[in-house]
């Protein structure tokens, strides 16, 4: 009883957090849970005819990517794979130095076997993390609409339509158009199911690179992503925020509907196990560090609603983790026992309450080491946070 009432609290706050990144529920309303649940769109499908203008405009669809060359090979071929874009697109693959190869492999494949014609590649020389690397993007794409997927992402056949569509009929207004994400364990396209899973796949992030697009000249207007955000976490929704305030009157969000045809994309997480425990454990020490950055750029209550930093968050992940005796080794034994009856995701869910607390705690850490240093800074230098136990920089690609 009291575990259930635990999950169902921290479902419902995590969720108020805004935590688009976390594996649990965010809010939404009960009209669109109907909806989602039955895979159908509010409105009836129709046929849109974008104006004459807009004929004329290109998509350019932004992929950063760090080691992930089997997923890399998957996202491009949905790409390449698309049924009728409506216009003329490129793909920008900017590999943010890999060590696995993917370079290599894209070029090979591009000069010898004459596959993915759509795609151009960016190398970095340095690992920057996502923030750096979707920028390079963004300064050399030339489509008017800038279309931002990960490389982990597999996006189905109308994926690229649906956003150029949603972007005709605007006719010229800038706007967000953010499309829904399903979690899936396996890159077989025959493995993918297309029903919505209440605990993992709902979000209600204003920009989530996962699946979004955006007016081009709007977007170099309000700034791009901030680079000071090199470590995992935060880059998007930070840019996201700024996006919505400078858009204010002007900006129009859309949300587009849940369809197999339109634009779906699929989240590739491997199933969870005990292997993965040091390198969330990181992301999560990572990401707190990276959301007290957040706030001291936008220290609005908002934003400590995102980023956990409130002693509400501290106060109810110290009673959900018994005072802190549920630790990473005690409960690493009840993990084993849900891995081993395939229950992962289950396994997951639990070890976020975890997870939780270490991301609180990393924020609370980062605001305690600024209050050590010039209290006049107006920012945070990057050099001066790293997360703890973080030898170097992951990039929140991987």
């Amino acid at each position: 009883m009291f575990l259930s009432g635990a999950f169902s609290l921290a479902k419902f706050v995590e969720g108020w957090s805004w935590n688009s990144h976390s594996p649990c529920i965010a809010l939404f309303d009960q009209r669109e849970h109907r909806r989602l649940r039955n895979c159908t769109p509010w409105r009836k499908k129709r046929v849109v005819s974008a104006p004459r203008w807009c004929l004329q405009s290109s998509l350019s669809v932004i992929v950063p990517t760090y080691n992930r060359l089997r997923e890399l090979k998957t996202c491009l071929d949905c790409l390449e794979d698309q049924t009728d874009p409506g216009t003329d697109y490129e793909v920008l693959v900017i590999d943010d130095s890999s060590t696995d190869g993917t370079a290599e492999w894209l070029e090979r494949a591009q000069r010898v076997e004459m596959l993915y014609p759509h795609v151009r590649l960016l190398r970095q020389e340095h690992n920057g993390g996502p923030a750096r690397a979707r920028n390079r993007g963004v300064d050399v794409a030339s489509g008017d609409v800038l279309v931002f997927v990960d490389s982990d992402i597999m996006v189905s056949n109308g994926f690229l339509r649906a956003h150029w569509l949603a972007h005709a009929e605007a006719r010229g207004k800038p706007i967000i158009a953010v499309g829904p994400v399903l979690h899936v364990h396996s890159l077989d396209a025959k493995e993918r199911r297309l029903r919505f899973h209440p605990l993992f796949d709902a979000s209600r992030a204003f920009f989530c690179t996962s699946n979004a697009s955006v007016s081009g000249s709007f977007f170099r207007q309000c700034g791009c992503f901030d680079e000071d955000f090199c470590l995992y976490g935060w880059e998007d929704l930070e840019c996201g925020e700024r996006l919505r305030l400078a858009g204010q009157g002007q900006l129009r969000h859309i949300r587009l509907p849940w369809s197999a045809d339109g634009a779906l994309a699929f989240h590739y997480k491997p199933p969870f196990d005990l292997n993965q425990i040091p390198r969330l454990i990181q992301q999560e020490q990572e990401r707190g560090t990276m959301g007290f950055l957040f706030y001291r750029k936008m220290p609005t209550w908002s934003v400590r609603m995102m980023i956990q930093y409130t002693w509400f968050h501290r106060i109810l992940w110290f009673v959900l983790t018994w005072a802190g005796f549920w630790n990473v080794e005690r409960i690493r034994p009840l993990l084993a026992i849900l891995i081993g009856m395939r229950q992962p995701d289950v396994a997951l869910f639990i070890f976020t309450i975890v997870l939780n607390r270490i991301t609180c705690e990393a924020v609370f850490h980062a605001a305690a080491h600024h209050r050590t240093q010039d209290p006049t800074l107006s920012a945070i230098s990057p050099k001066r946070f790293k997360a703890p136990s973080s030898e170097h920089p992951q990039s929140a690609a991987e």
